[in-house]
């Protein structure tokens, strides 16, 4: 949980002892990154009806966290990339297609689900991932649909990110 309060305020209990709110153990606001490559793998549909792999590279991801409140961040997210393979598409996007990328994140607990609000794809979750103080993983399935016939997006293995 990230306070929003800008105030102290003391608890007073029944018993008389005065003490203050517990705070946030975790907090996910910040800069994190993955200290290996992570495999990604670029999808469209460029050369047939269905969602498939066309290319697929390596990246050390950064995610930068920003609270908005209590239970809500923003997650923008970059990455360096590297050994970038199977180019079997004749499109030719940029192989970080969709670097950098900006989704909404929802805290519940120690878990951190990432949804595109951005994209064409209102309120669809692309990403879950649990977090401790120092420790953020999950993977990302992104589609966006961009065109009533045409689709990119990306996935992820397991990332695992540390501040």
């Amino acid at each position: 949980m990230i306070s929003s309060c800008t105030k102290d305020v003391d608890i007073i209990h029944v018993d008389g002892r005065i003490t203050q709110p517990l705070s946030s153990a975790r907090n996910i606001a910040g800069t994190w990154k993955s200290l290996v490559p992570v495999n990604v793998y670029y999808l469209t549909n460029c050369n047939s009806s269905s969602i498939s792999t066309y290319k697929t590279w390596q990246c050390k991801f950064t995610f930068v966290i920003t609270a908005i409140d209590d239970n809500n961040v923003n997650v923008d997210i970059s990455g360096d990339v590297y050994n970038v393979t199977n180019d079997n598409c004749n499109e030719s996007p940029n192989i970080a297609n969709g670097y950098p990328i900006s989704f909404s994140g929802l805290i519940s607990s120690s878990a951190l689900t990432l949804t595109d609000n951005l994209h064409g794809n209102p309120n669809t979750d692309v990403g879950d991932f649990t977090f401790t103080t120092n420790l953020l993983s999950g993977k990302i399935s992104w589609i966006s649909y961009y065109s009533s016939q045409q689709a990119i997006g990306w996935k992820t293995d397991k990332i695992s990110l540390t501040k």
